[in-house]
């Protein structure tokens, strides 16, 4: 495969089905897939909507769309697929992992900081009286806001589990209650004091740090800012010794 020539889909086609066996053929069909239609869709939002061009925001929902595609298709052969990890973003930038902890008292928030090596700049944790895990999951959101402008870094992309951030943060949030919009719309002020920020949301394997720091905290009762140090060593190196 070192010296791959290809003039034409003809040649493409022929490589697929004459050099690659059939799991990596079909990686990297469905790959290709997620790349043209997220392409598709970045054409149409410059085309149609004047939205600028986003390389890192496509780069990471071809990511996700790819692993949900995988994830689907372990459970129907009656498996899970383990390959929804976390990913460390692009030099210069922060990654913010945002989770929720519910109990019985209400929910424990935490947002974790780190940047392209993987290092933990920063975590955070603090209860909240929210019952209703949505709530719980944009005042963790929130407070992942707060934690990166305190650092003083503008460049960030945002990840979580929860798809309604996600979605509520790029588009109208007409359908949630109000208690959920008011919060939504202080998410988007605190964003707007950031150069450039991706919210995406991501599949629980690849958000699992912070959801295991939102159970350790509740667990000992310990809430406040940390620094990677003080934190137990199996949440510092959860997604890392997953590489």
């Amino acid at each position: 495969m070192d010296n791959v020539n290809m003039f034409s889909c003809e040649d493409l086609i022929n490589f697929l089905y004459s050099e690659l066996d059939t799991t990596t053929r079909d990686m990297v069909v469905l790959y290709a897939s997620c790349l043209f239609e997220q392409i598709w869709r970045a054409r149409n939002d410059i085309v149609f909507d004047s939205k600028p061009f986003d390389l890192f925001g496509i780069h990471n929902r071809i990511q996700t769309q790819f692993s949900e595609f995988l994830c689907e298709q372990g459970k129907n052969e009656g498996r899970l697929i383990r390959n929804l990890k976390w990913l460390p973003p692009p030099a210069g930038w922060l990654k913010v992992n945002t989770d929720v902890c519910m109990r019985d008292s209400g929910g424990v928030c935490t947002a974790i900081v780190r940047d392209s090596s993987g290092f933990i700049l920063a975590a955070y944790a603090r209860p909240t009286t929210f019952f209703d895990p949505l709530l719980a999951e944009i005042a963790a959101f929130l407070e992942g806001i707060r934690l990166v402008l305190d650092l003083g870094m503008d460049t960030v992309v945002f990840e979580g589990d929860c798809e309604v951030i996600a979605n509520s943060i790029k588009s109208t949030s007409e359908e949630l209650n109000w208690d959920a919009r008011s919060m939504l719309m202080d998410c988007k002020a605190l964003l707007q004091q950031l150069q450039v920020w991706e919210v995406c949301s991501v599949p629980r394997e690849a958000n699992k740090t912070a959801h295991n720091l939102a159970k350790w905290s509740s667990d000992v009762n310990t809430f406040g800012l940390f620094k990677a140090s003080a934190l137990p060593y199996f949440i510092c190196n959860l997604d890392l010794t997953d590489q």
